[in-house]
């Protein structure tokens, strides 16, 4: 990580890279179950069969946020070491979000790059160099960013607004949460489905959709049964009422 540090801080000279030649990278946080490291290699492989690429190899992080810091990321840390080793044309990713849902990072995984003479690439496209490409890089990174932060302040927001309302009001905790010594304390089993649940609502999703993403996902409700949308429905509705207040 530090020779990493120590590149970036170098002045940029112009680098010799097999355009061709490309290292991939795949991030999947423990609450992703669909965006495995198989799943996302299957995509980069089709990709790069389809522009004519060569991977020469591939790296991971498995339960790694993209809020980590990237010394907290030994595969994406190894992936740019293997690209500045290799002067490979790019680093390959499926999106924006497996690399980093903080601007901050992402902006130092593309110096790196750039001081390599490699490029960001990306199967959604949002790889070209024109200052509009860019632009939409940054955005991208930036709403991630944001989506996460509206989350954490949600639930910090309900946390709170539960424990004014009652220390324990009702025999059953909101999903999400436990009560231990009289306060209502976050479940961390169920925070997880709670997490993905509520992303998903931002996002627009219906709550039969939802439900059937949290199947597939392999998380149940409190009785052990799928989850259906009349649950989702309360589940959520109390959420943002709880973060609204």
């Amino acid at each position: 990580m530090t020779n990493l540090l120590m590149a970036a801080a170098t002045k940029t000279r112009k680098v010799k890279t097999n355009a061709k030649l490309v290292v991939a990278y795949v991030r999947v946080s423990t609450d992703e179950q669909k965006l495995s490291p198989q799943a996302q290699t299957v995509e980069l492989e089709r990709f790069a069969a389809r522009n004519g690429l060569t991977i020469a190899a591939t790296f991971q992080d498995t339960g790694v946020s993209g809020a980590a810091e990237l010394a907290e990321c030994p595969g994406l840390t190894a992936a740019i070491g293997e690209v500045q080793k290799l002067r490979a044309g790019g680093l390959l990713v499926l999106r924006l979000d497996r690399l980093a849902r903080d601007t901050k990072k992402a902006s130092l995984v593309e110096l790196l790059l750039d001081k390599a003479g490699a490029k960001l690439l990306t199967v959604d496209g949002t790889n070209q160099d024109d200052p509009f490409a860019q632009m939409a890089r940054m955005f991208q990174t930036w709403m991630a960013q944001q989506e996460r932060h509206l989350i954490r302040e949600r639930t910090k927001s309900a946390l709170r607004q539960l424990a004014r309302e009652n220390k324990r009001v009702s025999r059953i905790a909101p999903y999400g949460f436990s009560f231990q010594d009289g306060q209502v304390v976050p479940n961390e089993t169920e925070q997880k489905g709670l997490q993905l649940m509520l992303q998903l609502a931002t996002q627009g999703m219906k709550p039969t959709a939802i439900a059937n993403e949290l199947t597939s996902a392999g998380f149940l409700s409190r009785t052990g049964k799928k989850f259906d949308a009349a649950t989702v429905y309360r589940v959520v509705q109390r959420h943002q009422k709880a973060g609204e207040a």
